[in-house]
């Protein structure tokens, strides 16, 4: 009767040509979730030691043979740090044009690869543009060859099975400048329903702000968003980025590391530090600047990185620098 008469309400919302589609969506969906709790939830408190064994479980459930626990990162050093959890937002800084969606769609690959379900909401790519890098990042083949069409027969075999495996595989790819709290909720919902959502990328966090205040205000309600209502409301792991300025600051960095699980600093290396690590160690650098879910690194630390810009790959380098002490 409680459905009947919750149904009779929304269908007089469905009627009204004011109401937002985007809240009328929401508004759906949580009336009815909320039925659901109602019903099938009842008012006992559990002790700590009712629920113990459940909890321990839980934890055994999700370890792996192999040692993983989420899921696992393209860069096997990155998992010594952290795994995409569900319940947990790992966060991605970088400067303009450093590799923040290139890092991005590498870990969307690596898991499409491992046969998960990937959800790529995108503020900054085309379908078009995401197909390009993407076929250049599985087939090798660099991505002027891709948009010119001067790839050879041998190149061309690459980017079909390329483009094969990508008609294949469980990605949902979706391009919007400007998404809404509303259309992102309502997206991450329905490919719950669709196809099992196991990994959400969004791509990536921005202010349209110009007043500093509300720029300061906007993206740390964003970061609240992803973490509580996405990643802890729908219980699925999500990595997203944002932009910092050119001294490498994040506005409203203090709320995006109240909310976030883990951040990581992404740069280019200096020419200095190439020639000191060696070229085996890469040209980018990565840091774990904060991190609630495992080891912590010093800030001066870093993770090495290869970044290929042809192929829009970034890979963990060949060797890992030597940390120098500092003298006493």
């Amino acid at each position: 009767r409680t459905l009947y008469k919750k149904l009779n309400e929304l269908q007089g919302d469905c009627f009204d040509d004011k109401y937002d589609l985007g809240k009328l969506n929401t508004k759906v969906y949580n009336e009815i979730d909320k039925i659901a709790e109602d019903f099938m939830l009842d008012d006992t408190v559990e002790l700590f030691g009712q629920k113990y064994d459940s909890i321990i479980k839980e934890i055994k459930d999700r370890q792996t043979s192999n040692g993983n626990y989420g899921l696992p990162s393209k860069f096997p050093t990155f998992n010594k740090y952290f795994q995409y959890e569900k319940n947990e937002l790992v966060v991605y800084r970088a400067k303009r044009k450093m590799g923040k969606s290139c890092l991005l769609m590498n870990e969307c690959i690596h898991k499409l690869q491992n046969n998960c379900a990937v959800a790529y909401l995108d503020s900054e790519m085309s379908d078009r543009n995401f197909t390009e890098r993407a076929l250049a990042n599985l087939s090798g083949v660099p991505v002027y060859k891709i948009k010119n069409g001067s790839y050879t027969p041998s190149e061309e075999q690459l980017i079909n099975e390329a483009g094969s495996f990508l008609k294949q595989s469980k990605l949902c790819h979706m391009y919007d400048p400007n998404w809404t709290f509303d259309k992102i909720y309502t997206c991450c919902k329905t490919l719950q329903y669709k196809m099992g959502l196991d990994f959400l990328i969004f791509d990536y966090m921005k202010s349209g702000e110009v007043d500093s205040d509300r720029q300061y205000n906007s993206l740390g309600n964003f970061t609240n968003f992803l973490k509580n209502n996405i990643s802890g409301g729908l219980n699925i792991p999500v990595a997203t980025a944002c932009q910092s300025n050119r001294k490498g600051d994040v506005a409203d960095s203090f709320k995006i590391e109240q909310f976030c699980s883990t951040e990581i600093v992404l740069r280019q290396k200096t020419q200095d530090e190439i020639e000191t690590d060696g070229e085996d160690c890469g040209n980018y650098a990565a840091t774990i600047l904060l991190n609630r879910n495992g080891s912590q690194m010093d800030e001066d630390d870093y993770i090495d990185l290869l970044f290929d810009g042809k192929t829009t790959t970034i890979s963990e380098a060949k060797k890992q620098h030597e940390k120098k002490e500092l003298p006493i």
